[in-house]
């Protein structure tokens, strides 16, 4: 009896490990020079990806597997991640962090890639970043767009663009943004904590990135993307 609950206890332990990624820990340094480490962690199968940093953390719900992860200028840390998607889809997104006086911030999160074959239609769409510039008062990134779309059904929809365009960095926010917005309303957001729609009041001047007709908001250091309806899309939670 003894020798089969040892066996049972074995498993389980098994089980438990198999279950929980090993985390993945990336050196860093803060805007501020000081050295520190960001940690990546996730159970498998939870749809949940958590980011630690000091007492800081950041949960990701809308969470399949990390794509790449990439350390940029030693300043900042580049997550892009795999979200979930439809047959014959692929949804990305891309966080970017970095550390300020011993917080973690998300300097842009928003959606990088997605891709679709469906039928007789074909959608492609990516971003690529470069950033320029040595310390956060002239840190800039250069964004390349590519936007296409194929349909044989509707081919007044067709067309294949590419665009370009330049984020600056906000440094009260630590937010890169092409545009300021100020809001003052009630707004319905989706919160990926409790995975519901709440309502929320809004009032202030916020970083914004907008490319072609959507528009991401940083709002009080977390990123909303303004969806159909008017909805805002919160990308994590804390």
């Amino acid at each position: 009896m003894i020798k089969y609950a040892t066996i049972l206890l074995v498993l389980l332990i098994c089980l438990n490990t198999n279950n929980i990624l090993k985390a993945q820990s990336y050196s860093i340094e803060s805007l501020e020079g000081t050295k520190t480490k960001i940690k990546l962690s996730n159970e498998q199968f939870s749809g949940k990806l958590t980011i630690s940093c000091l007492k800081d953390k950041i949960f990701i719900s809308d969470y399949m597997s990390i794509d790449t992860v990439r350390l940029i200028r030693n300043k900042f840390l580049q997550i892009v991640y795999n979200n979930r998607a439809g047959n014959n889809q692929s949804l990305k997104n891309l966080l970017l962090l970095c550390v300020s006086n011993g917080k973690l911030y998300q300097t842009m999160h928003l959606q990088s890639f997605s891709k679709s074959d469906l039928l007789d239609e074909h959608s492609l769409y990516w971003l690529e970043f470069n950033l320029i510039g040595t310390n956060k008062i002239n840190y800039k990134i250069n964004v390349n767009v590519h936007d296409e779309n194929k349909s044989k059904r509707t081919s007044k929809t067709n067309h294949d663009i590419d665009n370009q365009f330049t984020l600056r960095f906000d440094t009260i926010s630590n937010a890169f943004y092409n545009v300021h917005e100020k809001l003052v309303k009630s707004v319905t957001v989706y919160d990926p904590k409790i995975q519901n729609e709440i309502k929320q009041y809004i009032n202030g001047d916020f970083p914004k990135i907008r490319i072609d007709k959507t528009d991401y908001y940083c709002i009080k250091g977390e990123w909303y993307e303004k969806g159909n309806g008017g909805v805002f899309l919160k990308y994590s939670y804390k």
